[in-house]
């Protein structure tokens, strides 16, 4: 990863480059498609991440999807135009930045998580531009590529002879592993993960745009107490949210999902909560 943090170079080109100073001249009588078009870009929701997040950004040529250009750079280097990757003029792009994706691993535009790790929480923009001039400020606007789940159990704390302990942990699974970050498609694979509890009877995961309706979360009974080894109950999660004809996994901004679960009336309630904090629904089985 590295840092273009010299902001008078790339603020001088751009000047050069609108007063049209900067035109390859030396290359007249040559291929001009050999002079370079420079990518700015202008995060049009930059204010919902914190100056300082990491920003993994690319640039393919069009329609062959050639990689032309990759960097990791800075929400701040991006907006004060610091930051930019270089193409050639006559080409037309396409490519991607990825936001809060610490953790995943990449292999071409394929973001994703082996078994047992959770998947970060991340947003992406996606962009494409015709041929290019000198340079370009293309407006992309980050979308919410995640969901996170939080699971409280409403009896956490009426278990006798737990000491006090939740006596229960959960596995969530399903088919989705991670996310193609050039088309935000889900990508097939086996997803497992086991969250920590953060409070009595409370647990949170983070998860990938779904490609299909298995994310399902597994009740196991701790080591110790009396349900050990055993699975309590297995909670698919697409039961619950497809009496909301509004839900999809499809959605532009995916939303958050909250589990309240008591197991002693096996009842599960499930609240589904947009990306801006506003709760749209709420179901019990």
């Amino acid at each position: 990863m590295r840092y273009k943090k010299n902001i008078f170079g790339p603020l001088l080109l751009l000047a050069a480059l609108a007063t049209g100073t900067v035109s390859c001249a030396r290359l007249i009588l040559e291929e001009r498609s050999a002079c370079p078009a420079f990518l700015f870009f202008d995060i049009t929701n930059s204010e919902l991440f914190d100056v300082s997040e990491y920003t993994h950004v690319s640039a393919y040529k069009y329609p062959e999807q050639e990689l032309l250009a990759i960097d990791t750079t800075s929400v701040s280097s991006i907006l004060d135009r610091s930051f930019y990757l270089e193409v050639k003029r006559s080409d037309s792009v396409t490519g991607y930045g990825l936001l809060c994706f610490g953790g995943a691993r990449h292999e071409g535009t394929l973001w994703t998580v082996e078994p047992g790790q959770e998947f970060p929480p991340v947003w992406r923009f996606g962009y494409s531009s015709p041929a290019l001039t000198e340079s370009y400020i293309i407006p992309v606007e980050a979308v919410k590529d995640h969901a996170r789940v939080d699971m409280r159990f409403v009896d956490a704390d009426g278990y006798a002879d737990t000491g006090g302990e939740f006596p229960f942990y959960i596995v969530a699974r399903s088919n989705t592993c991670g996310i193609d970050a050039l088309d935000g498609r889900p990508v097939k694979g086996a997803f497992r993960f086991e969250p920590s509890e953060y409070g009595s009877g409370r647990f949170r995961f983070t998860v990938p745009r779904q490609f299909d309706r298995s994310l399902h979360i597994e009740v196991w009974g701790r080591d110790g107490f009396r349900e050990a080894g055993k699975l309590v109950t297995d909670i698919v999660v697409w039961n619950l949210l497809r009496s909301d004809g509004d839900f999809s996994w499809e959605a532009k901004n995916l939303p958050d999902i909250q589990l309240e679960v008591c197991l002693v009336e096996n009842r599960v309630t499930i609240s589904v909560m947009e990306w801006s904090g506003e709760t749209h629904s709420v179901y019990n089985n």
